[in-house]
């Protein structure tokens, strides 16, 4: 089965250290910020979690 995390807040700060972590250990990263991260070796998605649509693109972006 696939192990998949979801992480807000990614692109900088506890957020990417945890996804980074999560990355490390084989899950399948998808980092989200409203902000683009300055790098990342993982997938990233532009999410304001406060907007109902586009968390609901981040979701089905995960589903695929």
């Amino acid at each position: 089965m696939k192990k998949v995390v979801i992480v807000t807040g990614a692109a900088r700060g506890i957020g990417y250290a945890t996804s980074k972590i999560f990355s490390e250990r084989g899950y399948t990263v998808v980092a989200m910020d409203i902000i683009n991260p300055s790098k990342s070796e993982m997938d990233f998605i532009k999410c304001d979690v406060s907007d109902e649509n586009d968390v609901a693109n981040a979701v089905n972006y995960t589903v695929k």
